[in-house]
């Protein structure tokens, strides 16, 4: 199943955005740069998951594969929860 794949790069995305934020120092310049640029990243890939799965998929006579579709909500599902874990 793909659960434990997402699962997986949620648990990873969290661990990088903590891990993130004990190297460079919460207070840092430039770790907060780094913040605000997931975040940013976050959102638009966000926006863009829900384009795609409510405008172009339905409009596609051959919609990508499950393992596509693995791949793509694992990289939103990564970049959002470390967003999250450079909050926590």
């Amino acid at each position: 199943g793909q659960w434990p794949v997402l699962l997986g790069t949620l648990s990873a995305g969290f661990a990088v955005g903590i891990l993130s934020r004990l190297v460079m120092g919460g207070e840092s310049t430039a770790f907060q740069v780094v913040r605000g640029w997931t975040g940013i990243i976050a959102m638009l890939l966000l926006i863009t998951e829900t384009v795609v799965q409510f405008l172009v998929i339905p409009t596609l006579s051959d919609p990508p594969g499950p393992a596509v579709m693995k791949v793509w909500e694992g990289v939103v599902i990564a970049f959002t929860a470390a967003y999250f874990g450079t909050r926590a």
